[in-house]
């Protein structure tokens, strides 16, 4: 049904969506082994939306990526995470910062066009700065688990995108 030529393009748009798919099955297969489906998804929706628009360090092994997601999934579910909500907050708001301040981080995969770096800084500041909200909308409704979930979904690319720029800065200083 395609012709010879478009095949190599359609491989690389269902690798590309099963791929980019694997975050999102991932973390709710976790979350219901886990029995905490729900918060699973409000971690990962947070974290592939901005992520893909935000840009960041990835990590070279995707079992490594695998374990490192558990983790902030189960470090998610704290039993009373109203007792550090200040400081879940303080987190939430300067990953926020963080994200608004380095959107968009190119990689050496895919490198951005001008038109480009503006559009993904626009959707980085409107779904870093949505989720904030949703963030203290579930913390006003008390609903704590769900708000540390969407906490983490911030803070997760907000650091994937520090150690891309102090990779960055330090590659350029060794070039200079």
């Amino acid at each position: 049904a395609i012709s010879h030529n478009d095949v190599a393009l359609y491989e690389y748009a269902v690798y590309t969506f099963f791929f980019s798919m694997l975050p999102l099955t991932v973390s709710i297969c976790l979350g219901a082994l886990l029995h905490m489906f729900f918060e699973a998804l409000l971690m990962i929706l947070p974290f592939v939306l901005i992520r893909k628009f935000s840009g960041g360090f990835h990590l070279k092994s995707s079992r490594v990526c695998f374990f490192v997601s558990s983790l902030f999934l189960a470090l998610s579910k704290t039993r009373s995470p109203h007792k550090s909500f200040l400081f879940c907050s303080i987190l939430a708001v300067i990953s926020t910062f963080i994200i608004i301040i380095l959107s968009p981080i190119d990689s050496d995969e895919r490198k951005l066009s001008l038109a480009e770096q503006k559009l993904f800084k626009k959707v980085s500041i409107l779904l870093s700065l949505f989720f904030l909200g949703i963030y203290f909308i579930l913390l006003m409704l008390k609903i704590w688990n769900c708000a540390a979930s969407v906490g983490v979904g911030i803070v997760i690319p907000a650091l994937l995108q520090i150690h891309a720029y102090l990779e960055e800065t330090k590659n350029q200083l060794h070039k200079t």
